[in-house]
């Protein structure tokens, strides 16, 4: 299962499955069934969103309480809003996708004062996506690991 979109890269993944005699599935749009809470708004995160969700129908588990898991679910350090007024969040983006994700997030939010918190890993190539945080936000605070 893959939420990728692009076609030359889809035959790559379906040759090398039935290179190797596994399935490719193909996903179904399962997440429209559901209201996105505040964290699942960005592209990036209804992708997996909609494929926890048709792994789970793969599988033939049925949470009873899906809705509420959706609305409940947070990772620590990764879109986390610690405050609102004025607006703090966290984030732990440390590639050009995840901050790409991270600046669909900040565009979604509504806010008077936005102070970001993102740490990086120091080998990852972040300065382009940081030129777009550094427009959004009154203040950024940078932090590594490494």
């Amino acid at each position: 299962m893959t939420t990728e979109k692009n076609k030359k890269l889809l035959k790559i993944f379906k040759n090398k499955c039935q290179k190797e005699k596994a399935w490719f599935i193909s996903i179904a749009n399962l997440a429209a069934a559901y209201q996105a809470s505040d964290y699942f708004k960005t592209r990036g995160q209804k992708n997996n969103l909609n494929l926890v969700l048709n792994i789970l129908d793969l599988l033939k588990i049925k949470p009873k309480n899906s809705q509420k898991i959706i609305n409940d679910f947070h990772l620590i350090c990764r879109q986390e809003i610690i405050q609102k007024n004025p607006q703090v969040i966290l984030d732990g983006s440390h590639n050009p996708a995840k901050l790409g994700n991270l600046i669909e997030f900040v565009k979604s939010q509504k806010f008077k004062k936005l102070h970001l918190i993102v740490g990086f890993a120091h080998d990852k190539s972040y300065r382009t996506p940081l030129k777009k945080l550094i427009s959004l936000a009154n203040n950024i605070y940078l932090t590594r690991f490494l």
